[in-house]
């Protein structure tokens, strides 16, 4: 088995660029823990199993067991709102309860997502949590809908550390930490410092400098219970089996409960850990992505299987430690149904937009099976679905639950509905031929201001390309851009975000505002400001 493993990591056996390092425990046994690549490219240091590695995301759970823990010593309620522990927030952000923002249901738009509006400067001390109080808008009210948002843990650090009268990392390190056993594993409060033993993150060099790697982005000296920590393969696989055992406050089951919101629909994400039905088994996981960062935490209670794949550099993470459940599980698992054929769907093939959320996705062939896109992202193949009367066939598995497609029942220019954890909405085919950069440029000449971004948006036409220039409080961001239909407008950070979504909104011709949508912020107004 352990030769199967090698050569599903063979790619990143590399002396050259960042890998990852694995673990693999089953029944009680390790049966496979091994390191690829470089920790260090510049000075050529190999990863081992015993590097330290980034967890990004996968830290959420971690913060939730604090939370959990401080609740049971009648410390902390978690149903009661944030607005309780961290006063200073705007009022419609004191609303969501602790355990809203630890399920991502409190409707909260991200600090991270807003770094769009610095041009991803670095965020100096402070300013997160600046940022985050002075926020009005909210994507939707407390408890109907699923938004994924690092805003609401870094809102949950502050609770924690209030309640404590600590820092997190200690109150981890002296709880959680020290009773797991879990002695590689801390919350550094500071991303600058060079921290010894840990792996060095990379990012794929942009055009501008050339082929190879560069080191990855820092978005903010500060880190919260967010993204925060970092460990090594043997503590993660070492906490999977201690949650597993658990009993009291914190436990697998408990993390892991799916959660049911306000409008009768349920989430797949717990608290900081998600529950997936896959090929006949229930995975207990969650991905960790961020500059640099691709990891995942993946544990199955009923086989006593858990997998760690972390990698300090952009890859497969998730798809990866998969296959390695389903190479270990071979001729015990269900057969995954074929994916949906693109040509029996063919009429319902382009891009569409959808006004109430911002969301831009597209239905693609892609080698002849159906795929998703979004936010121009790359393509990915879709799923099958049971047949039913309420929607298509086909759906993605998006972490909260699935993301759906139905007909719209009043189409009358190809518009069809798709369901996320807030509900259906209407879905608009794109038509139209996409505008060349100076009829961009000439349609909103003008800049745009938004008092809730602090920034201030332009179009620039530079030969037949086409920027988005948004100039903010701490730094200016000159975004690539495209338009992909009549009044719409693509951007992107290449390596960094997702891309970005702006609408044109005309009165009497005239453009007077730009709505700019992210995956996790939707419509941030930005108005013609005459004169600036």
């Amino acid at each position: 088995m352990n030769a199967r493993f090698d050569q599903l990591f063979e790619p990143y056996r590399r002396n050259d660029a960042p890998g990852c390092v694995v673990g693999v425990a089953h029944r009680g046994e390790l049966v496979y823990r091994a390191a690829f690549g470089l920790a260090n490219v510049e000075h050529g240091v190999a990863l081992t199993p015993a590097t330290r590695m980034p967890l990004a995301s996968i830290t959420k759970h971690f913060t939730c067991a604090a939370a959990l823990r401080l609740a049971a010593d009648g410390k902390l309620n978690l149903d009661e709102p944030i607005g309780r522990w961290v006063p200073e927030l705007s009022a419609p952000q004191r609303e969501p309860t602790l355990r809203q923002l630890m399920t991502h249901t409190g409707g909260l738009r991200c600090y991270i997502d807003h770094a769009v509006f610095d041009g991803f400067a670095l965020m100096p001390a402070g300013r997160p949590a600046a940022l985050q109080s002075r926020l009005t808008q909210i994507n939707f009210p407390p408890g109907h809908g699923m938004s994924y948002s690092n805003a609401g843990y870094m809102l949950l650090t502050w609770a924690i550390e209030r309640v404590a009268d600590a820092p997190l990392e200690d109150v981890l390190r002296d709880g959680i930490f020290a009773d797991a056993g879990l002695s590689s594993t801390s919350l550094p409060r500071w991303d600058l410092p060079v921290k010894s033993g840990v792996a060095t993150t990379y990012q794929r060099a942009s055009d501008r400098s050339g082929r190879g790697w560069q080191h990855s982005t820092i978005l903010a000296e500060e880190l919260f219970g967010d993204a925060g920590i970092i460990s090594t393969v043997d503590d993660l696989l070492r906490w999977a089996a201690y949650l597993r055992r658990a009993h009291g406050p914190v436990s697998l089951d408990t993390l892991a409960q799916p959660t049911r919101l306000a409008n009768g629909l349920e989430s797949r994400y717990g608290l900081g850990l998600i529950t997936k039905p896959w090929r006949g088994l229930r995975l207990i996981h969650h991905a960790g992505t961020f500059p640099g960062v691709t990891a995942n935490f993946l544990t199955i209670r009923e086989e006593d299987l858990d997998v760690v794949v972390m990698f300090n550099r952009p890859a497969p993470a998730v798809d990866l430690s998969q296959k390695i459940v389903a190479m270990l599980l071979d001729g015990r698992l269900e057969e995954p149904p074929a994916p949906p054929a693109a040509i029996a769907f063919g009429s319902l093939l382009g891009e569409y937009v959808a006004p109430a959320t911002g969301m831009l996705f597209g239905l693609a062939d892609l080698d002849g099976k159906l795929a998703l896109t979004q936010f121009g992202a790359s393509r990915v193949p879709l799923e099958t679905r049971p047949s039913s009367a309420d929607h298509w066939p086909f759906g993605m598995d998006v972490g909260s639950g699935d993301m759906l497609f139905r007909p719209h029942p009043q189409a009358t220019n190809g518009e069809i509905e798709y369901l996320d954890r807030s509900g259906w909405h209407v879905a608009q085919r794109v038509s139209g031929t996409p505008m060349s950069a100076a009829e961009v440029a000439q349609a909103a000449p003008e800049s745009y201001r938004s008092d809730c971004a602090a920034a201030t948006l332009r179009f620039l036409a530079k030969g037949t390309g086409l920027e988005v220039v948004i100039t903010g409080e701490y730094g200016v961001g000159h975004y690539p851009a495209a338009s992909v239909g009549p009044d719409l407008v693509r951007f992107w950070s290449p390596g960094l975000a997702p891309g970005m979504l702006i609408r044109l909104e005309r009165e009497a011709g005239v453009v007077q505002r730009v709505i700019v949508s992210t995956p996790r912020t939707r419509a941030t107004v930005f108005r013609r400001a005459v004169g600036m």
